[in-house]
């Protein structure tokens, strides 16, 4: 029987391997407009350390840009505006 820790693992062995097929064959731009052309409703964050891509990135429908290195603070931040909930309690 499987459990969670190897579907886990399996998971990200395949997230890994499509990253590396994707990227060989398009760039990030290239990336977001066939998302979005498979799903409109996508919310893309875009994470790149080429501020010059920005524009080109949200003109392709990115629903946020972020500049590497982002903190983890500001990628959640983006991940939760592009789901409309919080991921995490407020800390105390």
């Amino acid at each position: 029987m499987r459990s969670v820790e190897d579907d886990r693992e399996e998971l990200y062995t395949r997230l890994e391997r499509a990253n590396e097929e994707l990227n060989a064959v398009m760039n990030g731009v290239e990336a977001t407009k066939e998302i979005l052309r498979i799903d409109p409703d996508t919310k893309i964050v875009f994470l790149s350390a080429d501020a010059s891509v920005m524009d080109e990135a949200m003109r392709a429908g990115a629903y946020i840009f972020l500049k590497k290195p982002a903190s983890i603070k500001d990628i959640l931040g983006a991940v939760e505006s592009a789901i409309g909930r919080k991921l995490l309690p407020k800390q105390v």
